[in-house]
């Protein structure tokens, strides 16, 4: 049995040297900031084939340290040893479980066992042999649909799928009763017979007198490590307890002594433990793998998450861009003594009996105006208030003989002739659609008009065609503005980008929050393995949604296509992928869930503000119109109209800057996160 040696100045054991050491460490530190020091010159020793029971109350460092031999966290100074070199020949079991709710337990020991690298039918014959000796229910069983008591054993289990060398337990009978917690310590006692080596935490005092050798841990130094007996021996105490408490005091004591004294070495850290190979297909087969299970065992996700853009394209398409219906319009019409005017049959347009007003009426109600007439400008103004038109037109009684006038003799016209020719309107201008709308309605129907009366005399088309200007043929577009064609490039980017940025961030963080990620990367697991495996569930997801839209967009509801399918398409595909790599960024830099999805929300909104969806972005303010050009989408959503509608090819500027912009963007998200993660020292859980 080792000697125990204690300190007399710092109170910490000195060991001797052992050639049948599994775990050694020497000096260690690690702060987390420069106001908490978590392990102050730590060492501990433990020997193979032996139960190392770590006591301690919470937030003494237990876990940390843990960490730290496991390859998880980095010690700011010191020195690890281990007698095993590569993680799978560690079994990790945390505190927390961290496993999957979702998944049944073959489920969860083929995935674990995959990540260790094991053959499939090796996964089957030892798992079946643990979940025996643990007494566990059915495998098709869901972890979630277990007690805490089973659950407790079946992380144990998993802990224990790879056969490993070493053990380490992290408070593995925390909540469970007395007879579950007995048939844990006597496993591990016959795990000790095999010559495994197993560290467990606790801060069940008197239940670590099971354990060969005990560290009694207190403010990141350990006060004592020997046998349970010879640490009571040496401080004179009946229990554990009352030795724990005896050599605190003693700790207390030499604390303000050593204060002043003690700083963290400036000497680098170092341990003996192997990293994880960069990739491993078989790692990567395990996340797929995993991916896989949790997809159909949450398939109303992803349903939601696939055809939520097709289901928001279609709302926009059958809502936005759609003729407004009941546009009511309100007519003083003074050249006639009844109201309204008596219906006009087409032949009857060359009639100069028919005044000139009532001929211009007819064409505004086949434009879709609905006009209600009134007895005057006040009665009008009344119903305008009320909400009940959208403005009105006004006809002096000599309107139709004055325009006649106006072409016949002009020079005998006098001043307020010309004001009474003129036709008079008021619109409400508070819905900015609907009066630009009825405006052009008012226009188009004046040249409606001119073509009815084509047929006419010379004089008659003289009468109502007398702009100086004819619109042509549109160079891009159609002469009819359809703001659903205008804002659909938008909708469909934006959508594309926040979907795969949200799932993707929100997937990552909910994994690192319930603790799922830190025990898979316990595990041998890679960051990069991490990354590759969403990105293939991401491009996948992809591929679903920019084929569905594009098919909704431009097969079913006809939009413009005028070029090739495949660059439109490419740049969606890329505006996901920038999404799904800022997601990456996000969720690594940070651990509150929250802070991803207001970081996704506010740039979502930002996007749809800037990108001119909601405004033309020649119409924004000089300063943010230079801004809204770094934004991740406003280049390329441009890019995708102008080859969607204006047939542009990919080395037009404006086509060739959508593109570089959004691959630009895509590798400023790729070396975010690479730096994050050597920031963060990895993908890290919440401390």
């Amino acid at each position: 049995m080792e000697e125990i040696n204690l300190d007399s100045t710092t109170g910490q054991p000195t060991t001797a040297d052992n050639d049948n050491t599994m775990v050694r460490i020497t000096n260690a530190y690690k702060a987390y900031d420069a106001s908490s020091m978590v392990l102050n010159g730590f060492n501990m020793t433990v020997s193979t084939g032996t139960i190392y029971g770590l006591l301690g109350p919470s937030g003494c460092g237990k876990t940390t340290l843990l960490s730290c031999i496991i390859g998880r966290t980095r010690l700011n100074s010191g020195r690890i040893q281990l007698a095993v070199r590569k993680k799978k020949q560690i079994g990790y079991m945390p505190q927390d479980l961290a496993l999957y709710e979702e998944f049944s337990m073959a489920e969860t020991l083929h995935y674990f066992g995959s990540l260790y690298e094991m053959p499939y039918e090796q996964i089957i014959t030892r798992g079946e042999k643990l979940l025996s000796l643990m007494d566990m229910p059915p495998t098709k069983t869901k972890f979630g649909a277990m007690s805490g008591g089973q659950q407790r054993r079946f992380s144990l289990c998993v802990a224990l799928i790879h056969d490993p060398s070493l053990l380490i337990l992290d408070e593995p009978t925390v909540g469970v009763d007395l007879i579950i917690s007995a048939s844990i310590w006597t496993y591990l006692h016959e795990l000790t017979t095999r010559g495994k080596t197993i560290i467990i935490t606790t801060h069940y005092i008197e239940e670590a007198r099971r354990a060969n050798m005990i560290g009694l841990m207190r403010k990141g130094v350990l006060l004592a490590e020997a046998a349970p007996l010879e640490i009571m021996a040496s401080c004179n105490a009946d229990s554990l307890e009352s030795a724990f408490l005896t050599l605190s005091q003693k700790h207390t004591a030499n604390m303000e002594v050593t204060r002043e004294n003690s700083k963290m070495p400036t000497s680098p850290s170092s341990t003996t433990l192997e990293k994880s190979s960069f990739f491993s297909p078989t790692r990567f087969k395990a996340q797929l793998l995993k991916h896989w299970y949790w997809s159909v065992r949450n398939w109303k996700i992803i349903f939601f998450v696939c055809l939520l853009p097709i289901f928001t394209l279609l709302l926009f398409d059958t809502i936005v861009g759609r003729t407004p219906d009941l546009l009511y319009m309100g007519v003083i019409n003074k050249e006639i003594v009844e109201t309204p005017c008596s219906p006009i049959q087409p032949n009857a347009f060359c009639d100069d009996q028919i005044p000139f007003s009532c001929k211009y009426l007819h064409h505004l109600e086949l434009n879709g105006v609905s006009l209600i007439y009134y007895d005057d400008v006040e009665e009008a103004k009344t119903a305008g208030l009320h909400n009940k038109i959208w403005g009105y037109l006004e006809f002096k009684s000599n309107f139709t003989e004055l325009v006649k006038k106006r072409y016949d003799d002009p020079m005998n016209m006098a001043s307020e002739d010309l004001e009474e020719m003129e036709l008079w309107a008021s619109m409400d201008m508070s819905n900015f659609i609907i009066s630009k709308l009825i405006q052009t309605r008012i226009l188009k129907s004046l040249k409606d008009l001119s073509k009815s009366h084509g047929f006419c005399n010379e004089t008659s088309i003289r009468y109502v065609d007398s702009r100086p200007f004819t619109i042509m043929e549109p160079v891009f577009g159609q002469l009819e503005v359809n703001m659903s064609h205008y804002g659909a490039p938008a909708v469909l980017s934006i959508l594309e980008f926040y979907l795969t940025f949200l799932f993707t961030a929100l997937a990552i963080g909910m994994e690192k929050s319930r603790g799922l990620l830190e025990r898979s990367l316990s595990s041998g697991l890679t960051e990069s393995e991490v990354i590759l495996s969403q990105l293939v569930v991401q491009i996948i997801m992809l591929i679903f949604q920019t084929c569905t839209v594009f098919i909704l967009q431009f097969v079913i509801f006809s939009y413009p296509l005028m070029g090739h399918w495949m660059w439109p398409m490419i740049i969606v595909f890329l505006q996901g992928i920038c999404g799904t790599f800022l997601g990456f960024a996000a969720s690594i830099s940070f651990d509150d869930e929250r802070i991803t999805t207001f970081l996704g929300i506010g740039i979502v909104l930002t996007q749809v503000f800037l990108s001119g969806i909601m405004w033309p972005f020649e119409g924004m303010q000089s300063v943010l119109k230079e801004i809204s050009k770094f934004l991740p989408l406003t280049l390329s959503i441009d890019a995708f109209r102008s080859m969607t509608a204006r047939n542009w090819g990919i080395f037009h500027p404006v086509v060739a800057k959508g593109f570089a912009s959004i691959l630009i963007w895509i590798f400023l998200a790729v070396g975010i996160s690479i730096l994050s993660l050597k920031f963060k020292q990895g993908l890290k859980s919440k401390k």
